[in-house]
């Protein structure tokens, strides 16, 4: 428990002090992870699919999420959005509408090689 609480105290240090670098920090995490304290990461598909696999056995969910070290919640959003649409993929495209084609993308790049002198 002592060093678990060392391991804060310096974790914290090294997010006031804006010069550290991000390995050290990372190694603090690491050692965090030790005492049973995850970060945030993405569930492969291999992963989500075990994990449905384990709730259709019947088990627990919240089994399920100590078993893999994830908390309850996200565990309870993938079996739910399996029962809905059958798959357990991730949700992609959430970035910002493209304005410009593929096509004007490329004109806009020979212009600009071809007038390297005028301004946008």
């Amino acid at each position: 428990m002592i060093a678990f609480i060392r391991a804060l105290k310096v974790l914290t240090r090294v997010d006031s002090c804006c010069f550290k670098s991000k390995f050290y920090r990372k190694d603090l995490i690491d050692e965090l992870k030790i005492f049973g304290m995850s970060s945030r990461h993405h569930i492969d598909d291999f992963m989500r699919g075990r994990i449905i696999g384990k709730i259709e056995e019947w088990r627990k969910i919240t089994d399920v999420a100590r078993e893999f070290d994830i908390t309850h919640s996200v565990v309870s959003r993938l079996w739910k959005s399996f029962k809905t649409t059958g798959m357990c993929s991730r949700r992609h495209g959430g970035g910002r509408v493209r304005s410009t084609t593929p096509a004007e993308d490329r004109y806009i790049v020979l212009s600009a090689k071809s007038n390297r002198r005028t301004t946008a």
